[in-house]
């Protein structure tokens, strides 16, 4: 499911800002451990000024298979 969700982040987001944004958060944690609040507060502040919060909440709420937003645009 994650590789699903990074797909459709970075399709929302294009590619540029995604590959920026994904860089940006491996320097801030590539010499600590990263707990989901750590990722879900990063990507967060990423996405809300495009309005994807939403997307991102509903990828890391959804139990099992993919939110019932899942490519929506």
């Amino acid at each position: 499911k994650a590789p699903l969700m990074l797909h459709e982040l970075r399709y929302k987001m294009g590619k540029k800002e995604f590959i920026r944004s994904s860089k940006d958060f491996y320097d801030k944690y590539k010499d600590t451990g990263v707990k989901t609040s750590d990722f879900k507060s990063f990507w967060s502040e990423r996405l809300e000024e495009k309005n994807l919060t939403n997307t991102l909440e509903g990828w890391l709420t959804s139990k099992g298979g993919l939110p019932d937003d899942a490519g929506a645009e």
